[in-house]
């Protein structure tokens, strides 16, 4: 391989790497209950990283030292 090949090959490399990821993300209703597919929201699933409104508990670390243990938070959509 000549070093213009290797060049553009890593250019290529770089490129695909450094692409941002934007796929798409998709809920298959078939796991539901046909019952049930009027009664869900699943708006709240179209959008990557979203975490659903309710109660949580949690558990706080800074640098792998646990601070808290077990906290109740309540989460709200927020609007």
């Amino acid at each position: 391989m000549d070093t213009v090949n290797i060049y553009r090959l890593s250019f290529v490399s770089c490129l695909v790497m450094a692409m941002p990821c934007a796929m798409a993300v998709e809920f298959n209703l078939n796991v539901l209950d046909k019952s049930m597919r009027d009664r869900i929201d699943i708006s709240l699933l179209k959008e990557k990283g979203v975490i659903a409104p309710g109660e949580y508990f949690v558990s706080v670390a800074v640098n792998n030292n646990k601070i808290s243990n077990g906290q109740k938070i309540n989460w709200q959509k927020k609007g």
